[in-house]
């Protein structure tokens, strides 16, 4: 039902099914139980007024496109217990502009009060939003890294970077500005995705 607006998952649940929320676009508010250990693929994908969200401690995985396009998310917390973010989780978050990751998350972290998630042991730079910065020492940005960041405006590329994935910047719709410190040497761009050599059409996919 399209007009649900809260929603109470039973507290006996473990698993969040694949597009069981999917495009409920009045739903505001969901109370996640304690024992649910994986949000699959898609679960809140389109819930445009969902405006706060709580991961609990005992999330293990968060699937591929979660929470995509949720517009009015604006925080997101990960809590200790994540240890697989999948592809596009919070990819189209437009007004996502606070992510903190748990000090005590082994595989994750978002060093520097950056507002991004970092692999910790790749120093990959997974997901961002319009309030990041990219921290010295990342090494990589990952592939649909800033995917549907509508209100980007400027980013800064440290030095360390020396690889950036395809559909980094896709759907950066207002950025306008692209800082590269000190003359990095990047050494990798993927962007084979759209079969062509055009760099910036795949990079920056749908950026104007």
């Amino acid at each position: 039902d399209k007009l649900v607006k809260t929603f109470k998952i039973k507290s006996s649940t473990i698993s969040i099914s694949s597009d069981v929320f999917r495009n409920l676009s009045q739903l505001t508010e969901i109370e996640i139980p304690d024992k649910i250990q994986e949000i699959k693929a898609n679960s809140f994908s389109g819930c445009v007024n969902l405006s706060k969200i709580t991961i609990p401690d005992n999330v293990k995985v968060i699937g591929e496109g979660a929470f995509a396009d949720c517009h009015n998310l604006e925080k997101v917390y990960i809590p200790k217990s994540v240890i697989n973010i999948e592809n596009y989780a919070f990819s189209g978050c437009e007004n996502l502009k606070n992510i903190i990751i748990d000090s005590k998350n082994t595989v994750y972290d978002s060093r520097n009060n950056c507002n991004a998630i970092i692999e910790t042991s790749s120093n990959e730079l997974i997901i961002g939003c319009f309030n990041s910065t990219i921290p010295e020492g990342i090494e990589k940005i990952g592939s649909s890294a800033f995917s549907g960041c509508s209100k980007l405006n400027t980013i800064t590329i440290p030095a360390s970077v020396t690889n950036i994935y395809s559909e980094a910047f896709k759907g950066c719709t207002d950025l306008k500005e692209i800082k590269i410190e000190d003359s990095p040497k990047i050494l990798s761009l993927s962007y084979n995705s759209y079969n062509t050599n055009d760099i910036g059409k795949c990079l920056f996919y749908d950026c104007p």
